[in-house]
């Protein structure tokens, strides 16, 4: 394991945004990076620490935020945490007061842009109905918002935890960020420069070799911490980034996939019910 530098005075994540996928984490990361009391890991908006690297320990962890400033709190986001058990489990036992931030958007049109995202990833099905029932995938169980949520308000208290839906980013973005800052407890009259900017746009790819390499590379220094910062200052973040843009194709125009929606209204019925009681809102929308 590589040797960090002591920390002095770190101060652990006042937050982290648990989930869910395509569900506008992006923007609200973007969003909170712009606050000038608020600091996320520049290259890395999802460290992973609770799922993928909880070995390397909470000194590694916190030596991801080592760039927050003293007058700064600082946080992260890792969709993937909210529907992982373990995750929960652990985060409840390293950081009881750490607040909690959670974005959902409706299921089904969740699990479109979930098929979106991995058909530049994997040779996942260009078919929607074949893809959501490739379990390798988890696209489905990804949506079971209630099913997720209700274990996490068992663990943590509901002050706790700040929901957010995807709609409201879409039409009210200014009062759905302001909202956050308040509940972050700093100063919730800031106006983000990208207020109305769209993070992680759907786009295509010209190779999905080259794609999936430079994920890999990502993946595998990620744990690296003297090794990146070594990295960025050599400039190959940005060459990273630069590939990215050139291998980056406009998405192509598809008709949208209904085979599925039938079967999505029945499997989300339920779970939207339980949703509905959890969060003491009508989401009749999402049926």
């Amino acid at each position: 394991m590589t040797k960090l530098p002591p920390l002095l005075n770190q101060q652990p994540p006042a937050f982290i945004g648990i989930g869910a996928m395509r569900c506008g984490t992006t923007w609200i990361a973007q969003r909170l990076r712009e606050h000038p009391e608020i600091h996320i890991p520049a290259d890395f908006k999802e460290i992973h620490y609770f799922d993928q690297f909880y070995k390397q320990g909470m000194e590694w962890y916190l030596a991801n935020f080592s760039k927050t400033q003293p007058d700064q709190i600082c946080g992260e986001f890792t969709p993937s945490y909210l529907r992982t058990e373990s995750v929960r489990e652990r985060i409840k036992q390293d950081l009881p007061q750490t607040k909690l931030i959670v974005s959902l958007r409706e299921p089904a049109a969740r699990a479109h842009s979930h098929h979106n995202f991995l058909q530049i990833r994997t040779d996942i099905s260009p078919s929607f109905l074949e893809a959501i029932m490739d379990e390798r995938y988890d696209i489905l169980k990804a949506g079971l918002y209630g099913e997720q949520l209700s274990k996490w308000f068992h663990s943590f208290p509901p002050e706790q935890i700040h929901i957010i839906l995807f709609d409201d980013i879409r039409d009210h973005p200014a009062k759905t960020i302001s909202e956050l800052y308040h509940f972050l407890g700093v100063d919730h009259e800031f106006l983000p420069p990208g207020l109305t900017h769209q993070e992680n746009v759907r786009h295509g790819v010209h190779s999905l070799r080259l794609a999936g390499l430079m994920r890999g590379i990502r993946h595998l220094i990620r744990p690296h911490l003297i090794s990146r910062q070594r990295l960025k200052r050599l400039g190959l973040f940005k060459l990273g980034k630069w590939i990215n843009h050139v291998n980056s194709t406009p998405a192509s125009a598809t008709s949208q996939d209904n085979s599925g929606e039938s079967f999505l209204q029945a499997y989300y019925q339920q779970d939207i019910e339980l949703l509905e009681s959890i969060l003491g809102k009508d989401l009749s929308t999402w049926k």
